[in-house]
């Protein structure tokens, strides 16, 4: 289908793109920028959903073969890292990098058949634990979250606190997105529409261990 522009609520205008369900990029064009959208499905059949920035070194702008190869990287890293996080309930649908510097723009997209491997009963599907992605500028537009898909019930310290452990994990999990990306040549980032750039992620922080919610998970709530 041809690149649609919306209003989506209080998020302002965006593209909605070729691949179905994937509001791909804000109308506010950034030259060195890729979204990734990561998209699976928990114990339910309800979406899960992580987004994350990746530069093109350079200046951009992205190329098809750009996007191939951030798409392959990020499903690498779901593959052999992401997916030791999350229990065999929860799989990933597809991921799809997106140009951020045209639209329509460059697109590439993974599928994978490899399911969450770790042991356990899976907690609720709202449940989660925020990690910050810091840069070493200060402010909004200079800082972003991640949000983990569903752990399992012996990752809890409590209803209301993961383990220290569990966070620890997460963060070697996220640094080891960051090190795939360079591998690769490519730059994990924050995508900031207000200044139309991408900057560089340089730490992953778990500010607290206090479970977080994402109502949204909810068959019956949307994103």
């Amino acid at each position: 289908m041809a690149w649609r522009l919306f209003r989506w609520g209080s998020r302002g205008e965006w593209y909605e793109t070729d691949f179905p369900g994937v509001f791909a990029m804000a109308h506010i064009f950034i030259p060195d920028g890729v979204r990734v959208v990561i998209q699976g499905s928990g114990l339910y059949s309800q979406e899960l959903i992580n987004v994350i920035g990746v530069q093109v070194p350079g200046g951009g702008p992205p190329a098809v073969a750009d996007c191939a190869a951030i798409a392959l990287t990020v499903r690498q890293w779901w593959e052999n890292t992401y997916k030791n996080m999350v229990p065999a309930t929860t799989f990933v649908n597809q991921i799809t990098a997106t140009s951020m510097a045209v639209a329509p723009g460059p697109q590439a997209q993974q599928v994978s058949t490899t399911v969450g491997s770790r042991a356990g009963t899976q907690v609720s599907d709202t449940v989660t634990l925020c990690l910050k992605l810091g840069t070493n500028l200060t402010g909004r537009r200079n800082r972003g979250r991640f949000f983990s898909w569903p752990a399992v019930l012996t990752d809890l310290q409590t209803p209301d606190i993961f383990t220290a452990g569990y966070a620890n994990a997460m963060i070697q999990v996220l640094g080891d997105l960051g090190a795939r990306l360079a591998t690769a040549g490519y730059v994990w980032a924050i995508a900031s529409p207000t200044d139309a750039a991408m900057k560089p992620i340089v730490r992953v922080v778990a500010v607290d261990r206090v479970i977080d919610t994402q109502k949204r998970r909810k068959t019956t709530a949307g994103r």
